[in-house]
Order: C-alpha cells, then structure tokens, then sequence
C-alpha cells in the first residue's frame, strides 16, 4: 500500500484496504495502519469530507 500511495496509483491503495479490512487474522495495528493509508489517499484524490468523518 505504501509503495502504490507514494506511485500515485490510489485505486490500488483502495484495494489493499479492502482486503486487509476482509482479512481476520491480522492485527488492529495492521488494520489501523491501513486505515491511514486509505485516508492518505482520500486526501490526495481530494475527498476531505469523507476523510474528516
């Protein structure tokens, strides 16, 4: 997720989140990490609305 962030390419951002929030055995830390990510690149796309919720 970090390296697709740092590339620009947000809709495989979304996707990695979507499976690692699907997965059930990792960590909160895990989850939570990749919550940050999704919110990075919500900001980038420029919806601060969603990202504020």
């Amino acid at each position: 997720m970090k390296y697709y962030l740092h590339i620009g390419d947000l809709d495989q951002v979304e996707k990695y989140v979507y499976l690692i929030e699907n997965f059930d055995r990792l960590s909160e830390e895990d989850i939570a990490r990749a919550h940050l990510y999704s919110a990075q690149a919500l900001l980038k796309k420029g919806d601060k609305a969603f990202v504020m919720k």
